[in-house]
């Protein structure tokens, strides 16, 4: 089971944590073939983020973390491991989904 954990830099809307909650949920779906029952998610909005010293006022980091297994095999033998795409799925979702709710470019 995935555990994706959002640090948000600013404030964000209901509304918006819940597009951000689906989107992942899509993106699991779509790369490791799991519904929205197996996510497992926290969102934080309002933490104070620092890159290279300075404090980042528009950003986020999403950390994701695998909770028990996530690897299979195939008829041959050969191992499938869908989490790296996904985890770069969150990612790309997370930067344009963030830059968008705080109207900057990414």
């Amino acid at each position: 089971m995935p555990y994706v954990d959002y640090a948000l830099a600013g404030a964000i809307s209901a509304p918006q944590g819940e597009q951000i909650k689906i989107e992942t949920a899509r993106i699991l779906s779509q790369y490791v073939g799991k519904s929205e029952q197996w996510l497992y998610i926290r969102i934080n909005p309002n933490q104070s983020l620092f890159f290279r010293g300075e404090q980042v006022p528009v950003g986020a980091i999403a950390e994701v973390k695998l909770v028990g297994g996530g690897v299979s095999t195939t008829k041959a033998g050969d191992y499938h491991r869908p989490w790296p795409t996904f985890t770069e799925r969150v990612i790309d979702s997370s930067r344009k989904n963030i830059c968008h709710f705080y109207g900057s470019k990414g």
